[in-house]
């Protein structure tokens, strides 16, 4: 007769979710919050409030198993881009950087929000992370505007080890949180809830219900962020399980992984939501009306008219190139008896948030005369001409051009001054094929986007021709236009 004792079998674990794992962290390290949204969510359940609703929008999980192509296509999105909305999570139970979640802020078409998963990244030497880099170094450029509810830079500082971009140093950043708390207590003053101390701030949660009657989850906030929330990554397979545990295993993952995603895009869209409100001070009825009153701040800012300067040709003849300039200052150039001058008006005004509109680069634009012009004076003879301030609106600024009146024995020495100048201009070229849809307004675009400063470009029979300053630069825009430029692709995915 056995003496084994079976009361001592140990007894099989219970299995718990990770999304019942989460539920008892919560309520272990944060019982208020979880109180506070399950009254919310009450809230939303009687009708009180309605779930937080998400715009229109597309997204992208980026990681080691994302494709060139796709990069390819977020890269092209993100030049023609100004504004964006940034987030970030940090894994609960390593403490170390997750996620990066960024809202490509678009007023007139769906946003686009991408994901980075920075614990599942490609090699640094793959031509996958290489293109995640490229992007990373556009979305940071300092010509862009960032918006984020808590402080940017101290966020993204923490994912300065994962080498995404070279540094952070950034001018045109919205702290929404910090311009909320003044907002909200001049536009609500008869709500009890208050925060007049200086490190007394509101959340977010807080914000998107006082203002929008809307409830933003918060469960998913202490989450294991590294898990893999793309299931592309197949993270939610385990390797050491079979039978009904696996099963068990993988379907709690998937249970999971949407809900962390949803809450991933909401911390964005949720800041972006309050940008409008918050940074022009909407009025308690404009926030009511919200959609209509989107519309008529729309149609009420819009892009000023740019000065388009068209490729020279040599049958044309064009005498002024305008550099972009601080729009305070009123330039002149003073004029003698025996001249006459041509008077520009440009049109200079401050960057307005959520406005896409291209951005000028300060590319040098050469100087063709026509036969009838003076050369242009030399170093030492510049002194003839004074710039002089005026007390004139910041809103424009006037160029005034002298112009010689035509002297024939000026004629010959123009000519020869211009054929050594055309001569000059195709010295270092690029030459790409292009299709038949891009035209000379929309490929100056997008070499401005891409900081390309060239002398001069030409389209000849479908075919580009850019002229560059030097080699040194030739060799740089040969590897920037790679071949999936210009081509119907390329079209398809800015202008479908």
């Amino acid at each position: 007769m056995s003496n084994y004792n079976y009361n001592r079998r140990p007894r099989p674990q219970l299995y718990r979710s990770p999304l019942q794992e989460l539920d008892a962290r919560n309520k272990r390290y944060t019982p208020k919050n979880v109180d506070r949204n399950n009254h919310y969510q009450k809230l939303c359940e009687q009708g009180k409030c309605k779930k937080f609703q998400q715009p229109s929008y597309s997204h992208y999980c980026i990681h080691h198993e994302t494709e060139l192509n796709t990069l390819d296509e977020l890269i092209d999105q993100a030049r023609q881009t100004i504004d964006f909305t940034i987030d970030t999570e940090n894994d609960i139970k390593t403490q170390h950087p997750a996620l990066i979640q960024i809202e490509f802020v678009h007023v007139n078409r769906p946003s686009i929000v991408i994901i980075i998963e920075v614990q599942h990244l490609p090699p640094q030497t793959s031509p996958e992370f290489i293109k995640i880099k490229q992007l990373c170094s556009i979305i940071y450029a300092s010509t862009n505007r960032w918006y984020s509810w808590v402080d940017a830079l101290d966020e993204l500082s923490k994912f300065r080890q994962f080498n995404l971009f070279d540094s952070v140093d950034h001018s045109v950043m919205y702290n929404i949180q910090d311009d909320f708390k003044g907002w909200y207590n001049r536009v609500y003053p008869r709500t009890p809830d208050h925060k007049y101390a200086p490190n007394d701030k509101y959340s977010l949660q807080f914000a998107i219900y006082h203002v929008f009657n809307q409830w933003l989850d918060e469960r998913m906030t202490l989450s294991e962020w590294s898990c893999g929330i793309d299931l592309a990554l197949e993270t939610y397979i385990p390797t050491g399980l079979v039978g009904r545990d696996r099963e068990q295993y993988i379907r709690g993952a998937k249970e999971i992984r949407p809900l962390l995603e949803r809450y991933a895009l909401n911390d964005c869209f949720a800041v972006t939501k309050l940008i409008f409100p918050v940074l022009y001070s909407w009025s308690l009825q404009q926030v009511n009306d919200y959609e209509a009153s989107m519309m008529s701040l729309v149609l009420s800012l819009q892009p000023p008219q740019l000065m388009e300067l068209e490729a020279i040709s040599d049958d044309e003849e064009t005498v002024v190139h305008v550099r972009n300039e601080p729009p305070s200052e009123l330039a002149t150039i003073s004029d003698n008896n025996d001249q006459q001058q041509s008077v520009v008006y440009v049109r200079n005004e401050p960057p307005i948030p959520l406005l896409q509109q291209p951005q000028l680069t300060s590319s040098q634009y050469e100087l063709i005369l026509s036969d009838d012009e003076p050369l242009p004076p030399s170093s030492s003879s510049s002194s003839s001409h004074h710039l002089t301030s005026s007390n004139c609106p910041t809103s424009s600024r006037t160029v005034c051009i002298t112009q010689h009146r035509n002297k024939s024995d000026q004629q010959k020495r123009n000519r020869k001054y211009n054929t050594q100048r055309r001569a000059k201009r195709y010295r270092h070229e690029v030459i790409r094929h292009i299709y038949h849809l891009f035209n000379i307004s929309k490929i100056k675009r997008i070499l401005r986007s891409m900081n390309i400063n060239y002398t001069n470009f030409n389209i000849v029979s479908h075919t580009l021709f850019i002229g560059l300053k030097d080699e040194h630069v030739q060799e740089q825009v040969e590897q920037m236009l790679h071949e999936r430029m210009f081509t119907e692709q390329h079209y398809r995915r800015l202008y479908a």
